[in-house]
C-alpha cells in the first residue's frame, strides 16, 4: 500500500471502543444487553498513515533526568509516532541483541543516564561488567557501586556477591512481601553486562564459565523479585550461546545480520508481524523494535544518543554515594591483570586400555637371565661361517642386537598387507557399484518390457530375475560341469541363449540408432562381464608339501643359534666302573653327520649328559 501511494511506510490504526458502564438497578439487565451490542469489539473508524519521511531519522538527545526516578516507566527512546517509549524496569530482566556497531551502547547508556540522581540518592545500585577491558564503561566508573573490566575472576565474584545478595534478601523478605520495593536502606540492585557472550560461551577456562553461568541462572530466574535485575546486552542470540535466552522478560531488538535472529529476540512470528531488525540501513544505529504492552505488534523505536562528554558530566554530578560500603570496592582487583594459571596436568593420550593391562605394560622390561657357567676347559661352539660371507658373530658372542638389513623382507612385510588391503577395498567398492546399478539397469529394461507387451508389474519383475540370474546361474553350471570333465554343450547353448535374450530385451526399449543399441546393451553386458570377472578368480592352489629327505641323506647338525648345553652332575654311582673320558673337540673341525637320538633320551655311554639339544 504505501509503494501504491508513492510513500515510505502505511499503518493501519483502528479505534477501540471503551468499556461498557457498569449498570445497577431493576433495568440493568436490559441495559446491559444494549450495552453488549453497543460497545462491541468492532472497529468503526480505520486510520491509514502514509509516512512520507522516516521520523526517526534524526538523533535522538538524552531526555531529562528525573530527581526521583521511576522505576515502571523510565523514558528511552522515541517511537515512530513521536511518542516517548519508557521501560519497565522493575521485577524484570532486559536483554539488548544486536550486531556490531548496532547501537547497543546507546541503550545501556540511555539507562543508566536516567537513573543517575537515583544513583547519586542511593535508591539504587549499579554493579557493571565490560568484558571489554572497559572500553565501553570505564567513563562512568564512579557511578558504579562494583566495576569489573579486566579480570574475569573478579566478574565471576561480582556474580557471586549477587547471589550473596539475593539469598539474604530471600531469606529477610520470605513471608513480608513478594516484590521488592527499593529504598535507600535496601536499594535496588542492577547489574549491567556488556557483551554477555564473552562469559557464556568464548571464556576459554570451562570451570570459570560454568561458575559464571551458574550464577547467571540463579540471577535470572531468581532475582527479578527481590531487586536484583539483570541487563545485559550481546551480539549472537542463539541458544548456543546464551543457553538462558528465555528467562529474559523484556527484550529489545537492534540491528541484526540474519533473519532467525529476530525471532530469537524478540519471540516467534515477531519478523512476520513487521520487526524487521534485519534490514536496518547503516544510519539506523540505536533504532530498534520492541513489544508494546496490550499488543503483539512491534514498535521501532530510536534510543538518545549520550555523548562521551554527557557521560563525564554525568558521572561527575551523579556518583555513587561516598558511604556506601560497597563503593569501589573492587579497585585493586578490577585494575589488575589476569592471573597465570599453570595448565593442568593432561592425562597421556592413546588406546582405551584396563588399568591392568596399562600397569603391565608400563612395567620396565624383566633383567636378563643369568647363563649357567660354561665347564672348565669346555671349548666355545661357534657356528661356521656360510661361504662367500664373512663370519657376524651373533649377538650372545658379541654381535650387535639387531643388524640394520635395509632388505630384509619383514620390514618391507607391513607396507605391503596395507597396499593389499586398500586395493582390495577399493575393488570391492568398485564391484558393488558396478554391479548394483549395471545389474538394476538390466532388471528395470527386461522389466519395461515384459509390462509394455501387457504382462502386470509383478510378472515384468518375475522376468527380470528369470533371465538375468539364469545366465549367472548357466555360468556356474558350466563351471563346476567342466571341473567335474562332464558335458557342457546343453548348458552352453542355453547360457547363450540367454544371453541374447537379455540383450535383446535391453535394445528393444532403446532408441532406434547404432548407439542406442549400445548404449542399451551397456548394463547387461557390464553385468554379465562382472560376473565373468569374478568367477574367473579362483584361489591359487598351494604348492606341494616338501617330501623329507631319507635318514642318511641328511645334512650335518647346523649349531648355528643353538642355545649353550646345560650340563648336570649325576648323583655318585657307588658300582665299579670306570668313568668315561670325553676328548675335547677342536672349533675348527665341523660335526660329522650323524643321526641324532630323540630328544630327552639319556645316553648309555655318556652318564653325565641329560640330552642333546638340536
Amino acid at each position: 500500500m504505501a509503494y501504491a501511494f508513492g510513500r515510505r511506510y502505511a499503518r493501519v490504526y483502528t479505534e477501540r471502543p471503551d468499556d461498557a458502564p457498569t449498570r445497577t438497578g431493576r433495568g440493568a439487565w436490559v441495559l446491559r444487553l444494549v450495552d453488549r451490542v453497543r460497545y462491541r469489539d468492532r472497529p468503526t473508524v480505520v486510520y491509514l498513515a502514509l509516512v512520507r519521511t522516516d521520523a526517526l531519522r534524526t538523533l535522538v538527545p538524552p531526555f531529562p533526568v528525573p530527581a526521583v526516578p521511576d522505576f515502571t516507566a523510565l523514558p528511552l527512546a522515541r517511537r515512530e509516532d513521536l511518542r516517548t517509549w519508557s521501560l519497565h524496569l522493575l521485577a524484570t530482566h532486559v536483554l539488548v541483541g544486536g550486531a556490531t556497531r548496532s547501537g547497543k551502547g546507546s541503550v545501556l547508556w540511555s539507562l543508566v543516564r536516567v537513573l543517575g540522581d537515583g544513583i547519586a540518592s542511593g535508591l539504587m545500585r549499579l554493579w557493571v561488567i565490560d568484558p571489554k577491558g572497559g572500553m565501553e564503561f570505564a567513563l562512568g566508573r564512579p557511578m558504579f557501586a562494583r566495576f569489573a573490566c579486566k579480570s574475569f575472576e573478579a566478574m565471576a565474584d561480582l556474580l557471586d556477591e549477587a547471589v550473596t545478595v539475593l539469598r539474604e534478601r530471600q531469606t529477610r523478605l520470605a513471608g513480608t512481601v513478594r516484590v521488592h520495593t527499593p529504598t535507600e536502606v535496601d536499594p535496588l540492585v542492577v547489574v549491567v553486562i556488556d557483551e554477555m557472550a564473552a562469559l557464556t560461551a568464548y571464556l576459554q577456562d570451562v570451570d570459570l564459565r560454568k561458575r559464571i553461568a551458574g550464577s547467571l541462572g540463579l540471577l535470572l530466574s531468581q532475582g527479578a523479585g527481590v531487586g536484583v535485575l539483570v541487563v545485559a546486552a550481546l551480539q549472537d542470540p542463539r541458544k548456543e550461546v546464551l543457553p538462558f535466552r528465555d528467562l529474559f522478560p523484556t527484550r529489545i531488538a537492534l540491528g541484526l545480520t540474519e533473519a532467525s535472529q529476530v525471532d530469537m529476540v524478540l519471540g516467534d512470528g515477531a519478523r512476520n508481524r513487521g520487526a524487521l531488525a534485519d534490514q536496518m540501513p547503516r544510519w539506523a544505529k540505536g533504532v530498534g523494535y520492541v513489544i508494546l504492552d496490550g499488543t503483539p505488534d512491534p514498535m521501532r523505536v530510536r534510543f538518545s544518543y549520550v555523548s562521551d562528554d554527557d557521560i563525564r558530566d554525568m558521572a561527575r554530578r551523579c556518583p555513587a554515594p561516598a558511604d556506601a560500603a560497597d563503593i569501589l570496592a573492587q579497585v585493586g582487583r578490577e585494575t589488575a591483570a589476569e592471573p597465570v594459571r599453570l595448565p593442568l596436568p593432561r592425562k597421556p593420550s592413546g588406546p582405551l586400555l584396563p588399568d591392568a593391562l596399562r600397569n603391565l605394560l608400563d612395567q620396565p622390561p624383566p633383567p636378563p637371565a643369568v647363563r649357567p657357567t660354561r665347564r672348565p676347559g669346555r671349548p666355545e661352539r661357534r657356528r661356521p661361517a656360510r661361504p662367500g660371507l664373512p663370519h657376524q658373530p651373533s649377538p650372545r658372542h658379541g654381535g650387535p642386537a639387531h643388524p640394520h638389513r635395509p632388505d630384509h623382507p619383514r620390514e618391507a612385510e607391513g607396507g605391503a598387507v596395507m597396499t593389499e588391503r586398500t586395493e582390495s577395498a577399493v575393488r570391492l567398492v568398485i564391484l558393488l557399484a558396478i554391479g548394483t546399478m549395471a545389474g538394476a539397469a538390466a532388471f528395470t529394461h527386461v522389466h519395461d518390457l515384459s509390462v509394455a507387451h501387457g504382462q502386470p508389474h509383478w510378472i515384468g519383475w518375475a522376468n527380470a530375475v528369470a533371465v538375468e540370474l539364469m545366465t549367472i546361474y548357466l555360468g556356474l553350471e558350466l563351471r563346476a560341469r567342466r571341473r567335474a570333465g562332464r558335458p557342457v554343450g546343453l548348458v552352453a547353448s542355453l547360457l547363450v541363449a540367454f544371453a541374447l535374450l537379455s540383450l535383446a530385451a535391453q535394445v528393444a526399449e532403446a532408441e532406434p540408432s547404432v548407439w542406442g543399441w549400445i548404449v542399451a546393451a551397456v548394463p547387461s553386458l557390464a553385468f554379465l562381464a562382472l560376473v565373468k570377472v569374478v568367477l574367473s578368480n579362483a584361489p591359487a592352489t598351494p604348492p606341494p608339501a616338501p617330501i623329507p629327505a631319507p635318514a642318511s641323506a641328511r645334512p650335518s647338525v647346523d649349531l648355528r643359534e643353538a642355545p649353550e648345553q646345560v650340563t648336570t652332575e649325576p648323583e655318585p654311582d657307588h658300582r665299579p666302573t670306570s668313568p668315561a673320558v670325553l676328548a675335547p673337540v677342536p672349533a675348527t673341525v665341523p660335526a660329522p653327520a650323524a643321526v641324532l637320538p630323540p630328544r630327552g633320551v639319556i645316553q648309555p655311554n655318556r652318564p653325565h649328559v641329560v640330552g642333546i639339544i638340536r
